[in-house]
């Protein structure tokens, strides 16, 4: 069975949901496919504002500080034309 690109997106989609569990908002970046292997970009939102333990959650240095604990990532995600998930690497 060979998978085209649409589903070699969410194949790539439903393995960073699972092995990012803190990411949300998935946007595709960009495919290709290079030796039998789709390289699939995907960016997203990764929500650090749980390790902040300051007091001042409710003031307005509480409210900049968890809007500056969110930050925006990018990974490259592999999945071979047959579908299988091979892992995934920062993006250069």
């Amino acid at each position: 069975m060979s998978v085209d690109f649409n589903q070699a997106i969410e194949i790539a989609k439903e393995n960073a949901r699972i092995l990012l569990p803190k990411a949300s908002s998935f946007d595709l970046e960009g495919i290709i496919l290079n030796n039998n292997e789709y390289e699939v970009t995907l960016s997203y939102m990764i929500d650090y504002s749980d390790k902040i333990k300051d007091g001042s959650q409710d003031s307005g240095v509480g409210f900049i500080m968890a809007a500056l604990a969110r930050k925006r990532e990018e990974k490259v995600f592999i999945v071979s034309i047959n579908g299988k998930f091979k892992g995934f690497r920062n993006s250069k």
